[in-house]
Order: structure tokens, then C-alpha cells, then sequence
């Protein structure tokens, strides 16, 4: 049986400042999923394990029904993590 949408309600944690493993375990104890993941410089094999997320939609303290996909930007910038906006605009559905 799959992880897909739930019932339960979650905030969404804050996961800006964590390498990709970490969020991804944040994420997961939460009942979240990683959606899109976003690098603002494509990684190399050396630079893969260097990049810590600036960025994610929704932003923490959302609450967001489980299962719902959380998107990350990410960098090897650590100053992005200081001066990002850390949130997305969100399109509205009605």
C-alpha cells in the first residue's frame, strides 16, 4: 500500500538549511512527500552531497493534509539560505 493522500492534517516543518537526505527524513516522518526538487546550479559528483535547501512550497507551519508533495530549491550556496524568501507563490484553485 502506497503513501498517497491522507485524511490527517500536518504543518509542514521547516526544512531550509538541511541537505536533501535530511529534509527527505523530515519530510517523511511528517507523512510528506518531496515533489519537485529545484538545483540552482546542476550538481556534479563532487558537488552532489554539498547542497542544503533554500527554498520550500509550502512553506513551514502550512498544515497540509499527509501525503501532500512538498517542492525544494536547492544550493550549494549557504548564503541562499540567509537572504532566499524561502516561500513560492502558490496558484490559487478554485
Amino acid at each position: 500500500v502506497g503513501k498517497g493522500a491522507g485524511v490527517e492534517q500536518v504543518s509542514v516543518p521547516s526544512v531550509v538549511g538541511k541537505s536533501l537526505t535530511d529534509a527527505r527524513s523530515w519530510l517523511m516522518n511528517s507523512s510528506l512527500i518531496i515533489g519537485i526538487i529545484e538545483y540552482d546550479i546542476p550538481p556534479t559528483e563532487e558537488t552532489q552531497g554539498s547542497y542544503i535547501v533554500y527554498s520550500q512550497s509550502p512553506q513551514s507551519g502550512t498544515v497540509v493534509v499527509e501525503g501532500t508533495t512538498v517542492n525544494l530549491k536547492l544550493s550549494t550556496d549557504i548564503e541562499k539560505t540567509v537572504t532566499a524568501d524561502n516561500t513560492e507563490e502558490e496558484e490559487e484553485f478554485f
